[in-house]
């Protein structure tokens, strides 16, 4: 088995390990009392939520929108209790594919639309699949988030790769769309199918 790809790029949430937002809902309704139906109304994503996942504004900033969204007093160690009850077990062949392509001196790096609050969880829940990666490219560092095209041409240069050299991988198709409209060659992530024979070939 032999890789062509000098770079693969892997989204997080939904490709490696399973990602539950209703778990936000549910932990939510619980706390305030509210039903999960009026929760859901509430916490309709708007562009405070993408200010939140470009890193333009505060965890602090983010909680006190949420409470006033909800119409209670969040505590920001309620916020990361309720943020964070979305994580769930790793996809079973993926670090076997990390680790794969790793012994084939592969690049690997992550890149992910997510928040400050949700990257210093999964890297405490997941240290040893993390740990696999070379770099971990986040849309809160980066100001940028997926589909925008900039992001991934600000990957390509910081990894100094050209776009055909690598390999994208991510749950959501519109994401996958702008990754080969820069001409990355990508794939939309279902686990436990497809993740494994877009990346190696017979040699």
């Amino acid at each position: 088995m032999d890789t062509h790809y000098k770079l693969a790029i892997f989204d997080i949430g939904n490709t490696l390990f399973a990602i539950d937002m209703e778990g936000i809902v549910r932990y939510l309704a619980a706390l305030t009392q509210h039903s999960v139906a009026e929760v859901s109304h509430l916490l309709r994503p708007d562009e405070t939520y993408a200010l939140f996942e470009t890193g333009k504004i505060s965890e602090t900033n983010f909680c006190q929108h949420l409470s006033e969204q909800l119409g209670y007093p969040l505590s920001v160690n309620e916020f990361r209790m309720a943020w964070n009850n979305i994580f769930g077990d790793i996809f079973p062949e993926i670090p076997a594919i990390l680790q794969n392509l790793r012994c084939h001196k592969t690049r690997i790096v992550a890149l992910s639309n997510t928040n400050i609050t949700h990257e210093r969880a999964f890297m405490q829940l997941y240290p040893e699949l993390m740990l696999l990666f070379d770099e971990i490219y986040c849309s809160h560092h980066l100001h940028l988030a997926k589909p925008d095209i900039a992001i991934y041409e600000k990957v390509m240069a910081y990894e100094k790769a050209h776009p055909q050299e690598a390999i994208f991988f991510d749950d959501k198709a519109e994401n996958v769309r702008a990754a080969q409209d820069v001409g990355i060659h990508s794939v939309l992530a279902i686990p436990n199918e497809n993740i494994q024979n877009p990346l190696f070939h017979s040699s």
